[in-house]
């Protein structure tokens, strides 16, 4: 099908169904979306109540019981929006980095092809870099909070985890470095600790590099792992892989993935999207984890797709800017479903 790439519907579609680098967190954790039309939403965050039912006399009026506690409170849906310009000569000129397309194209049809593949690639390179921001962003909630420190704003947003229940660091003995751990104990009380808090248990357990490397030393989980047909410190064969998480094996009921991506912080150097010591168990069946997603607002009016691109020339100087926003915020509205335990 051809696309016109100074349509900007013909390039958001364009831009949406890009494949994009893998959002291993975002889509596995924060898959559930939640669309809105203002910039703002009520973020609310929920307590759970261990308490049961009470039976009543038949014909006996239903018993009141207390709602769940919440808190809520108004955020403004964050948005990313970035742009590259072409010049002429880049646009129609240059080759592109795998040697295609011709500066010597012999007629009209190959020079707009030609700038069309450069337009598309552009896109490609700015929705992969906002879809970075989205795994940040998620790998950032799941660690408590979401901070942003940039030179021209700054913003947190803060989901409420409370220190010794959501946020545990592990002392003394209890460190995971020690050789006097006890892994295993440790696994099955954070997996009963969300099923008691929450109501469902802790069924992923997102682990970094330093944490997993200390995970994979200890006997007790090696012969766990060996049990279930594992070979210690590889990947099962059988289980689903990807890019930015490795499956190690399923432990007392919880699939554990190590997760190996990283991204370039604004200064340019290599930064990890979770920190290396946490092991973060997570009940990934509570339906309290969610993408909102908010409208991109641009002079011919508000765009609800998830990801915007337009294309648009200027004079003075000649060029051609080619542009991808969104607008989103991955939210944990039950703290109670994790425990971000820092093992080291």
């Amino acid at each position: 099908m051809a696309v016109n790439l100074f349509d900007w519907r013909s390039l958001t579609d364009l831009v949406n169904k890009q494949q994009s680098p893998e959002s291993f967190v975002a889509d596995t954790i924060f898959g559930r979306s939640q669309d809105h039309l203002s910039d703002k939403v009520d973020l609310e965050i929920i307590s759970g109540s261990k308490r049961v039912a009470e039976y009543i006399n038949r014909g006996e009026a239903a018993r009141v019981v207390n709602k769940r506690a919440r808190v809520a409170k108004t955020v403004k849906l964050p948005e990313l929006a970035l742009s590259q310009f072409f010049s002429p000569q880049e646009l129609f000129m240059q080759k592109d980095a795998g040697g295609l397309g011709s500066p010597y194209a012999s007629n009209a049809g190959q020079l707009n092809d030609y700038r069309n593949r450069r337009l598309a690639e552009s896109a490609q390179e700015l929705k992969d870099r906002i879809s970075r921001a989205r795994e940040l962003m998620a790998c950032q909630a799941l660690q408590g909070k979401i901070t942003v420190a940039q030179d021209n704003l700054e913003f947190e947003v803060d989901f409420g985890y409370v220190t010794n229940t959501h946020l545990v660091t592990l002392a003394g003995a209890a460190k995971w470095d020690t050789g006097t751990a006890k892994m295993l104990d440790d696994i099955r009380k954070y997996r009963r600790q969300t099923m008691n808090l929450c109501g469902f248990p802790a069924d992923k357990c997102i682990i970094g590099t330093g944490a997993a490397e200390k995970l994979l030393a200890d006997a007790t989980i090696q012969k766990i792992l060996d049990t279930n047909n594992f070979r210690t410190g590889t990947v099962d064969l059988n289980g689903p892989q990807g890019k930015a998480a490795t499956r190690i094996g399923m432990i007392a009921g919880i699939e554990f993935w190590e997760y190996n991506q990283l991204y370039q912080d604004t200064a340019g150097a290599d930064a990890d999207f979770i920190n290396p010591k946490n092991a973060i168990f997570v009940a990934s069946q509570c339906p309290h984890f969610r993408t909102h997603w908010g409208p991109v607002f641009r002079e011919d009016g508000i765009h609800t797709e998830h990801f915007y691109g337009r294309t648009f020339t200027v004079k003075n100087p000649d060029g051609t800017y080619q542009e991808v926003a969104s607008s989103f915020l991955t939210a944990v509205h039950d703290p109670d479903a994790v425990v971000c335990v820092t093992t080291y």
